[in-house]
């Protein structure tokens, strides 16, 4: 299967099918009974990471059998560079902008003193506001059992997830400061927990989703598993780090191949295939939909120990960026009920589109969000119509990226960089690497980009980094 996008018209007709009020409404399946949802969220997991998208070195095979049951998608976009805004953008159904989390929290230094900055990022919102209405509020109407284990990562307050819809909250504010106990026992800061010496945190995390399954699995169910992998520090047991260090000796010399980081993604796809085992003896699997996906690129710079974890071959530069291999990310869903097995589609997605397609499945609302529902990609039917798709990051990121944004529509990337108001254009069809800039060849195309991507950052209220005055 395969879906591209399609020209409009004229620039008014893009423009119009970007607006947030004008979205796909609920075309609903009307199911005998409403499927049961796991959306498993690996933190900076990169596109080209998995056996199903292309690399030999990491063993993936429980993650690659997701692929093959179900729909692959080889242009899906997280909604930021970073954790927090993507992880909010997915749960709300909104563009960064609108969710004021524009920079993963806390976010870095702020005050002009960093070497280096010229400009002064915008501040950004610390929690997600509880205003904000949740994909995990959106199913509870309809019967839905709820659960959030994992990264949470969008606010300090402990109760938080709670109060945002979530019947079970198991989790971290943010990323895993170590990956064996008792290290990690700081990282569950929800509740008092306890493990074995040694026990190794996303073994523990699965092993608490599959409690969540059993006890709740006569009813309508909604796991949002956070995965703590494969962000840093890289930690994987020492088992799995020899086999790859062994691997890579006959493997050859390639940043591709980082043992560590392997090790930690196999044990991440081992405890994805304990999942799907249980959903197996439970005979659950028909009717369960299963979203894999990234919260943004895989980190490709040097941020401590066996870094960098990756490189995004051959997507250009990783995590903190606006260029592909910051924002191109993994998407996998299996739902038998409605997906043929093995299916690929090359149609855009942004993380938005998460909360769209969930309401749409379930009979929920969601006229008044940025997503559009991927639900007939799904089914393999006419009627995915996603236009253009933006991001905004006025910031700069720890990875060295500059605060910029940018917009993609119709295989034509536009990125606009704050600090002079240089833009470049890339044509990510004939050039997915970002190597030759178009701009100069292309005014019109770049004048058509920039019209709609200021149309949209006024859309949005798009705060802008302003001059770090001397």
């Amino acid at each position: 299967m395969s879906t591209n996008i399609k020209p409009a018209t004229a620039l008014l007709l893009s423009c119009i099918a970007q607006n947030a009020c004008t979205q796909q409404h609920n075309k609903n399946i009307e199911p005998t009974e409403h499927p049961n949802i796991i959306f498993i969220l690996a933190d900076d997991l990169g596109w080209s990471d998995l056996g199903c998208y292309g690399n030999t070195f990491n063993e993936t095979p429980e993650i690659n059998q997701l692929a093959a049951d179900g729909m692959r998608f080889t242009h899906a976009y997280a909604a930021c560079p970073v954790s927090s805004p993507t992880r909010a953008s997915i749960l709300t159904g909104k563009y960064t902008c609108r969710t004021g989390i524009t920079d993963w929290i806390p976010g870095r230094q702020k005050d002009g003193t960093n070497p280096g900055e010229i400009l002064l990022s915008p501040v950004i919102k610390n929690n997600l506001d509880l205003n904000e209405v949740t994909i995990a509020e959106k199913l509870k109407p309809f019967g839905y059992t709820t659960a959030l284990i994992g990264k949470w990562h969008l606010g300090d307050s402990l109760n938080s997830p709670a109060q945002q819809g979530f019947d079970v909250v198991l989790g971290g504010r943010g990323s895993a400061k170590k990956y064996f106990y008792p290290e990690w026992t700081e990282t569950f800061n929800t509740r008092n927990i306890s493990g074995k010496k040694g026990e190794y945190i996303i073994d523990r995390i699965t092993d608490e989703s599959m409690r969540f399954i059993r006890q709740n699995g006569k009813q309508p169910f909604f796991l949002y598993l956070g995965l703590y992998s494969v962000h840093i520090p890289l930690e994987a047991p020492d088992s799995l780090i020899r086999k790859y260090e062994a691997k890579k000796n006959s493997y050859g010399d390639s940043c591709l191949a980082n043992p560590v980081y392997a090790a930690m993604l196999e044990n991440t796809d081992k405890n994805i295939g304990r999942l799907m085992s249980l959903l197996d003896s439970m005979k659950l699997t028909k009717n369960t939909i299963v979203i894999f996906t990234s919260d943004n690129g895989g980190l490709a710079s040097f941020e401590g120990p066996h870094t960098p974890a990756t490189n995004n071959y051959p997507l250009r530069n990783g995590k903190g960026y606006l260029y592909e291999g910051g924002v191109r990310i993994p998407m996998l869903v299996r739902w038998p009920q409605q997906i043929k097995a093995g299916t690929t589609t090359d149609a855009v997605t942004i993380s938005p589109d998460h909360f769209a397609t969930l309401c749409n499945i379930s009979g929920a609302d969601y006229s008044n969000t940025d997503g559009i529902s991927y639900l007939p990609l799904l089914q393999g039917r006419q009627g995915y119509n996603r236009g253009a798709i933006y991001w905004h990051y006025p910031h700069y990121s720890n990875q060295g990226g500059k605060p910029a944004s940018a917009v993609l529509y119709n295989n034509h990337k536009l990125i606009r960089f704050h600090e002079d108001q240089q833009v470049e254009l890339y044509n990510i069809k004939e050039d997915m690497s970002e190597k030759n800039d178009l701009a100069a060849l292309m005014p019109a195309m770049v004048q058509q980009l920039s019209e709609m991507l200021d149309k949209w950052m006024i859309s949005v209220n798009a705060q802008l980094p302003v001059p770090i005055k001397k």
